[in-house]
């Protein structure tokens, strides 16, 4: 019997775009609104960065395109939120979600496959053309 103890410390960031497509539902009370919004979203660009322990115990670097992310995802998306007028064509946005990647983020030639989920509280601004 053989014990090996390996320490390994990384810091990794994954960086992402995703394209959002979704539905809407707003209840309104004066210059308020609040409600559900699903959507659907594309991942058209990341970038990774830190590194990972590979399977015979070497660090291998998270630089783009070295360990075999997939370079589109597939993202679903529930939130609800709420929205302040504050003209007649602007409104401050504030809106908790949660969301989760259909197909894994990592291509076939990573360790790990990821299916990558997480809570967001997305805040900014919506204007009315």
């Amino acid at each position: 019997e053989k014990e090996i103890e390996h320490k390994f410390n990384s810091q990794n960031m994954y960086k992402r775009v995703v394209v959002p497509v979704g539905l809407r539902y707003n209840l309104y009370k004066n210059r308020w609104s609040f409600g559900p919004s699903m959507a659907l979203g594309l991942q058209v660009w990341n970038k990774n960065t830190g590194s990972i322990m590979v399977s015979n115990l070497e660090v291998e670097s998270l630089e783009e395109g070295s360990f075999g992310t997939n370079p589109m995802s597939l993202e679903t998306r529930i939130a609800f939120g709420g929205t302040y007028r504050l003209n007649q064509r602007l409104s401050l946005l504030v809106e908790p979600s949660m969301k989760y990647f259909i197909n894994p983020v990592s291509g076939s030639s990573y360790v790990l496959k990821q299916q990558d989920y997480g809570i967001d509280i997305d805040f900014g601004l919506k204007f009315k053309f």
